[in-house]
């Protein structure tokens, strides 16, 4: 899978986590061909800091989500 493109629709900043909604558009090829595809999904990505860098702790897709890689 490569990410071709992406966009930070939205952010919430805490004092040492964050939330953040993002759409990523990805190429991969599919597993059940060799077919490469392109999709855009919209994700969801909470941050918190850890060893002091922002770091993903937990990742939700919330839209686009029925293609799956």
């Amino acid at each position: 899978m490569k990410i071709i493109n992406y966009r930070v629709l939205g952010t919430q900043l805490y004092k040492e986590s964050a939330i953040v909604v993002a759409e990523v558009e990805v190429d991969f090829k599919s597993p059940t061909n060799t077919e490469r595809t392109r999709t855009t999904y919209r994700n969801q990505y909470d941050l918190a800091v850890v060893d002091a860098l922002w770091k993903i702790t937990k990742d939700k897709c919330i839209q686009n989500c029925s293609n799956t890689f």
